[in-house]
């Protein structure tokens, strides 16, 4: 089984209109409601990769208990923490034009330390059912800053493989605890590294000082470009087919229940990463925030050009 944790997770609302006009009235075409978080997100594809997952985390308020309905409607076994407030809401507007959708995100409620408390006993007790466990996104107000080193050193003194996916100096603070698997995005890892990753090779040798820093696997995803992983000897490198993004909502988040799903079931870092590459690129494909499902995974599987680069 395979742990998600969401600390700041949302309700997003995607809306679509005809060219957005600021500061004036506009006219909604259609919109959607989803649960969003990247743990949620990776529970979410890890079902339809054949992967159990437990997804825990904080929610609140009446956006919460619809983030919960709709995972247990999905089969997905829950075990949050309750929190004062409402969960926060996301709102993307896409207007049309193929460029990123404007967004507005909510802070989210605020978490004390006894929610906290309350968190790290519902991950030991899920600990013993699990092989890895993946903590990603950003902090909720209240949280420390190095609350996932603080988690991720428990679980693997506890024997279960951490995966962190996070930014900035909630990404730098979290590798201060060596997880075992780290995926940034280009920008993220260029955030971290201090170093701008322009090319491919760039990308490789990016992935590969992550991993000198002390972790066992980096992934570092590139977008229309794919992802490289590495484990500080093989560096392999998977393309998707070139097709149309709808939109890019969730796609790394996919990539990375993907690549953990293959690892689970004792796959090897490429083919690992060709599993990930696949599912991101049938979330990227698909409309709105709407993730891949089991049938456009396996579609896109074949079409992913994998090659090893050192």
């Amino acid at each position: 089984m395979i742990a998600t944790v969401t600390l700041n997770p949302a309700v997003d609302r995607t809306l679509w209109v005809r060219g957005l006009k600021v500061g004036d009235t506009n006219r909604v075409d259609h919109s959607d409601m989803d649960p969003g978080g990247k743990g949620i997100n990776m529970s979410l594809v890890l079902r339809e990769c054949g992967a159990d997952s437990v997804a825990l985390g904080f929610l609140g308020g009446n956006t919460g208990r619809f983030v919960q309905s709709y995972l247990e409607s999905r089969g997905i076994a829950t075990a949050f923490v309750t929190v004062k407030g409402e969960t926060r809401v996301n709102i993307a507007v896409q207007d049309g034009t193929g460029a990123p959708p404007t967004t507005l995100h909510e802070p989210g409620p605020e978490i004390s330390m006894e929610d906290l408390r309350q968190l790290g006993e519902q991950i030991r007790q899920v600990l013993p059912k699990c092989s890895f466990i993946a903590f990603g996104g950003s902090l909720p107000p209240g949280a420390p800053h190095d609350v996932y080193a603080t988690l991720i050193n428990y679980c693997q003194q506890n024997g279960v493989k951490a995966i962190l996916d996070a930014d900035g100096t909630v990404l730098a603070a979290g590798m201060a605890a060596k997880p075992y698997l780290v995926k940034p995005n280009r920008a993220e890892a260029e955030r971290l590294l201090g170093r701008a990753l322009r090319s491919l090779e760039d990308a490789a040798s990016g992935a590969v000082e992550i991993v000198q820093r002390g972790v066992s696997l980096a992934v570092i995803s590139l977008g229309v470009k794919g992802a490289v992983a590495t484990d500080g000897s093989e560096v392999w490198h998977a393309a998707p087919p070139v097709l149309t993004s709808k939109s890019t909502v969730g796609s790394g988040d996919s990539l990375l229940a993907g690549f953990a799903c293959a690892l689970e079931k004792g796959a090897g870092l490429g083919d690992a990463l060709r599993l990930g590459v696949a599912a991101g690129a049938a979330t990227a494909a698909s409309p709105g925030a709407d993730l891949a499902t089991r049938q456009e995974i396996e579609a896109m599987l074949p079409q992913v050009r994998l090659r090893k680069l050192s």
